[in-house]
């Protein structure tokens, strides 16, 4: 029950990814158009739009945005900053950089790089939320082809040959540990498999049984003992003569 609400968490987190990035990406495009073909032109400030805004407090937050006036081949227009600040950024009377659309004047904004922060803060959210999302996904393929490659695998015999610990971290009194098991691939030699528990299932000197990837013998797992610790043991294998590494399950 657990692992279907990360998944469906995890789901939820890409799909508002997606959105937040979509828009994102359509602001970023409108933006890149626009500042294509726009031209510049002196404007100046006329005034401050004071705009109230709710806080999660309950209070009440007013930020001013700049009122500008510019003109275009004898025609004056107008528009308000979209972005406010408090205190003002502009002084009434100040002369700004204005940037406008040839084919309609109308369209403007003020030339100051703060002017983008919108896309910026879309396009942060949407990776804020993949970055969480993709890793709960990760974890769960790789969890799901550990149970596959446990039921599917081949068999083999594997002895400890080590048991440390991996890492200071405890949970529920057992510390992470790394146990390392020697075994012998039917024609790819010797082997090297690291897995990480919590509490030491195994001793040195133990025979365990495996189940590995015909194709990759890298891929293997160590099959779970009886007893509340069960369930399948995950590492890397390696060549001859390797050196023991710890991989995280």
């Amino acid at each position: 029950m657990r692992s279907r609400a990360l998944l469906l968490v995890a789901v939820g987190l890409l799909a508002m990814a997606a959105v937040f990035g979509t828009v994102a990406g359509v602001l970023a495009v409108r933006t890149a158009g626009f500042l294509a073909d726009a031209r510049a032109v002196d404007g100046v400030v006329v005034g401050l739009d004071e705009q109230y805004s709710s806080t999660d407090e309950g209070t009440t937050r007013s930020t001013y945005h700049a009122e500008v006036a510019y003109e275009v081949g004898g025609q004056e227009h107008g528009f308000t900053d979209r972005t406010g600040t408090n205190p003002p950024r502009y002084d009434v009377g100040e002369r700004v950089t204005v940037l406008y659309d040839p084919a309609d004047p109308g369209n403007a904004r003020l030339d100051a790089a703060y002017g983008y922060w919108l896309e910026t803060i879309f396009g942060l959210v949407a990776l804020a939320l993949a970055g969480a999302g993709v890793p709960v996904l990760v974890i769960r393929a790789r969890a799901a082809g550990r149970r596959r490659l446990a039921r599917t695998g081949e068999r083999a015999t594997g002895t400890v040959t080590e048991v440390r610990p991996a890492g200071k971290v405890v949970l529920n009194g057992r510390p992470r540990t790394a146990t390392t098991v020697r075994w012998r691939h039917p024609f790819a030699g010797e082997q090297t498999l690291v897995v990480t528990t919590w509490g030491a299932v195994h001793a040195v000197g133990d025979q365990v049984t495996l189940r590995y990837d015909d194709g990759r013998p890298a891929r293997a797992v160590v099959e779970p003992s009886a007893g509340p610790t069960a369930g399948p043991s995950v590492g890397r294998s390696a060549g001859p003569s390797a050196e023991p590494s710890t991989e995280p399950v």
